[in-house]
């Protein structure tokens, strides 16, 4: 990702925050298709570096959906099991 995407994306959360919305952001780093669900969650100070599978970011956001308030921060997906950096 270039330099003015990330400062947009930085931008965009920001104005998330501030505002009186009830939000959750969810952030990424890769994904892939395989069919299984196996994910941890990471607060935004911790890094991460990993994929994840499509299976995993759909179970984790129709559990978000359906118990919003266990969610009400910001999100990292990971892969179980992978150490973070």
């Amino acid at each position: 990702m270039g330099k003015r995407a990330v400062d947009d994306a930085i931008a965009a959360a920001n104005s998330i925050k501030n505002s009186l919305l009830n939000y959750t952001i969810v952030r990424i780093a890769r994904t892939t298709n395989e069919n299984k669900i196996n994910y941890r969650l990471t607060e935004k100070a911790h890094p991460f570096r990993t994929i994840v599978s499509k299976a995993s970011v759909a179970d984790f956001l129709v559990d978000g959906i359906k118990f919003p308030e266990k969610y009400s921060f910001s999100n990292r997906i990971q892969k179980r099991g992978v150490a973070t950096l």
